[in-house]
């Protein structure tokens, strides 16, 4: 049931705004009654669009996925291989041209080398580096729980550490959520010791990663407004994590009544797709000014920019049709190895949604292309003609 995508997205969002409401921390501001009804109006969005696929295929809303058995073949590790060598390919040039990895180069005076790593090749350290990466270590996480082969754990382990040497917690979180999605979907234990263990080694490493990019000032706890109703045994970190999941959705609250009742404009979706050489030839950006609560917290939902491009009720069409498809990508995975990894990645997409648009990000709908061109075989039929 919980990986019915509709399903898991109004979960997940409900555990957000129950987070939101202990307001520990005094940055939050108090929830608008427009920002709620939005909310609510994005659910039932998400209900009937993926309802009314369940109707035309005739199919329950909620089936149990199969847990069968699969083996790759050949060709299809050839092409796993292969996209992981792209992935290195990519990292060496960067590391080449910087001299080393900004873990190693990031300083309380040099807090930007994280985003100068990532921006020296533009598209091809995210289209082609870091989906190749998440593409990759996915499928070696699954056939290192297949087989038991240490190999394919060393494979998995190595995109950690990648991540981990150049501060990207995105790509920490992302491994580390797509993996355990791989793990419900395949039914495979996840409440072990060695994966508990694990998981507290993550949350240390994004706390530790976070302090390595922001510098002193993302260090001071000032500036999280630790409030009384948050519990005197709870350490800072708590607070710090409690306000990264929430910050964006009060951000959003801060804006929500300055967006159109309806627009069309999908360039402010699709323009991330584009090369910056062409978005600054057109004068592509953002039309719409983004007012955050504080600096410091520069996220927002995925709901920014499908209220941007399509207005206030526009956007819930949108949704819609997102989930329509997502309930299709359901009903395959019931019996498909492929299409079983590719819905990991969509329900990793709904967690990250909370914090980043991550439901149209480039970077996942790569990955999936990339999953879906490892898993797929294509032949070639040559058809003889005759003078």
């Amino acid at each position: 049931m919980i990986v019915n995508p509709a399903f898991f997205f109004i979960l997940l969002w409900s555990i957000v705004l129950v987070l939101y409401s202990l307001r520990w921390s005094l940055v939050l501001q108090d929830l608008s009654l427009h920002m709620s009804l939005y909310l609510l109006l994005t659910f039932i969005a998400a209900i009937i669009g993926s309802y009314f696929w369940a109707r035309i295929k005739k199919r329950p809303f909620f089936e149990n996925i199969q847990h069968c058995d699969f083996s790759f073949d050949l060709k299809t590790k050839k092409k796993l291989y292969l996209f992981f060598v792209l992935f290195v390919i990519i990292s060496v040039i960067e590391v080449l041209h910087f001299g080393s990895f900004p873990i190693f180069l990031a300083s309380e005076k040099n807090t930007t080398i994280y985003n100068e790593f990532t921006q020296y090749l533009g598209l091809a350290h995210t289209l082609i580096g870091k989906a190749s990466m998440l593409a990759a270590s996915l499928i070696f996480f699954l056939l290192y729980l297949k087989t038991k082969q240490k190999i394919y754990l060393l494979l998995y382990v190595s995109a950690l550490v990648w991540s981990i040497l150049v501060l990207a917690r995105s790509n920490l979180i992302s491994i580390a959520v797509q993996s355990l999605f791989i793990s419900i979907i395949f039914g495979y234990k996840i409440f072990t010791k060695r994966n508990i263990i694990a998981g507290s080694i993550l949350i240390y490493l994004f706390g530790f990663m976070g302090n390595a990019r922001v510098g002193a000032e993302g260090q001071n706890m000032e500036i999280y407004m630790r409030s009384s109703s948050l519990p005197d045994f709870l350490p800072d970190s708590v607070l710090m994590m409690y306000v990264y999941i929430v910050s964006a959705l009060n951000n959003l609250n801060n804006n929500i009544s300055e967006y159109y009742v309806a627009a069309f404009q999908p360039s402010q979706i699709f323009w991330n797709y584009l090369p910056s050489v062409i978005k600054d030839e057109f004068n592509i950006e953002q039309s719409f000014s983004f007012k955050l609560i504080a600096s410091t917290f520069n996220t927002d939902t995925y709901m920014n920019d499908f209220l941007i491009a399509f207005g206030y009720y526009g956007s819930l069409i949108f949704i819609f049709l997102l989930f329509f498809i997502y309930q299709a990508v359901y009903y395959k995975a019931i019996n498909s190895i492929k299409w079983k990894v590719i819905l990991a990645v969509l329900l990793h997409n709904i967690v990250l949604s909370v914090f980043s648009d991550s439901l149209m990000d480039p970077l996942f709908v790569f990955e999936i292309l990339y999953i879906y061109l490892i898993f797929t075989n294509f032949t070639l039929n040559k058809k003889m003609t005759t003078a």
